[in-house]
């Protein structure tokens, strides 16, 4: 049987085609039977039968069965077409194959759908991915940022402590050498005044008492050796 339901054997032997010939050879059988004889051979090469022992009922009766086999070996589009209602032939040939296009285009078409949904599906999740990676790289961005910035906020701190610390240590070496030069000041002032009193002593001594006598000069040369 070919795609489609069409038996192409409906074009040369069909059920139809069985009964009319079944029917014309009846009256051919009539057309040389009479009212008195009928001839146990039919005469000319349709009537031959090919054997002397065969009778025209047996001959009618194998036609019958050849027409029964027929009947029950009738392919499926003429058993469909007369079960069904619907008319046989080209029309239901192109029903079927117009039905079968359809069925294929609505199938091409499922695919095409499931195949774009499949692709936005798969663009929606490419996109989420994205999305998320550009989340986390904002966020690990931001805590580096504050990472960096607490670092430099440190640093900052860090260098104005040691120069505070810088600051107080240059400030109190400054303190302990003005206090060492103003003690060595004190110092010196003490010596100074102390001097001065011996001084004003020995005077006040030397001016008591009586001048030492006039020696003269001394004109010895002393011996050279």
């Amino acid at each position: 049987m070919a795609e489609g339901g069409f038996d192409p054997c409906e074009c040369i032997c069909t059920h139809e085609y069985a009964m009319r010939r079944l029917i014309n050879l009846l009256r051919q059988s009539q057309s040389y039977c009479t009212d008195t004889e009928c001839p146990q051979e039919l005469p000319g090469p349709s009537g031959s039968v090919g054997g002397g022992d065969l009778t025209l009922p047996m001959v009618l009766m194998g036609w019958v069965v050849v027409a029964l086999v027929l009947f029950l070996l009738r392919p499926s589009s003429l058993r469909g077409a007369r079960q069904s209602g619907k008319p046989s032939g080209p029309h239901n040939v192109f029903e079927k194959w117009k039905h079968e296009h359809d069925h294929l285009l609505k199938e091409k078409y499922r695919k095409q759908r499931e195949a774009e949904n499949k692709l936005k599906l798969t663009e929606q999740e490419q996109e989420e991915e994205r999305k998320k990676d550009s989340r986390s790289a904002f966020s690990n961005w931001c805590e580096k940022k504050k990472d960096v910035l607490h670092e430099k906020l440190t640093s900052e701190r860090r260098e104005l402590k040691n120069k505070a610390e810088e600051e107080k240590y240059i400030k109190e070496e400054r303190d302990k050498m003005a206090l060492e030069t103003y003690e060595n000041w004190v110092a010196r002032k003490d010596l100074e005044q102390k001097r001065r009193k011996e001084e004003r002593r020995i005077q006040a001594i030397l001016g008591d008492s009586p001048p030492p006598p006039w020696s003269p000069p001394n004109k010895t040369i002393p011996f050279r050796r």
